[in-house]
């Protein structure tokens, strides 16, 4: 799992888009789509924005400490919305799209395998 960097006043926090952040967020907005639907009224979008987001500040942190790393306590979804305005909406929504797409991508780590290095090296 890659773990994001959110960085909100100034204090930078690990995140992640796990499968628990998903079921979350599917569970109370009926998809993981719903933290990014436009089409809705500000202060739904903003509380869904929030919530999102706080669910994968908390992954996050549970992640970094499994790593062993010393990290900020998250804001709650309360403190994110406390922290921030209606003109901010922007900056959750690229956060939240960083830690998905970060979350998101693979690495396939290998090595070579030993008894068939001969078989493949050229004479």
């Amino acid at each position: 799992m890659r773990l994001a960097e959110v960085t909100l006043h100034g204090v930078t926090y690990p995140a992640a888009f796990t499968l628990r952040v998903a079921m979350r967020i599917a569970e109370k907005y009926g998809s993981v789509d719903a933290v990014l639907e436009r089409d809705l009224p500000p202060a739904a979008a903003i509380e869904r924005k929030a919530f999102g987001l706080a669910e994968m500040l908390k992954a996050g942190e549970k992640l970094a400490a499994a790593e062993g790393r010393d990290t900020p306590a998250p804001p709650d979804m309360d403190g994110i919305l406390d922290g921030f305005d209606a003109t901010d909406a922007g900056e959750i929504n690229r956060a939240i799209l960083n830690v998905i797409s970060i979350g998101s991508k693979t690495t396939v780590e290998t090595e070579p395998d030993s008894k068939n290095a001969a078989a493949t090296q050229d004479p």
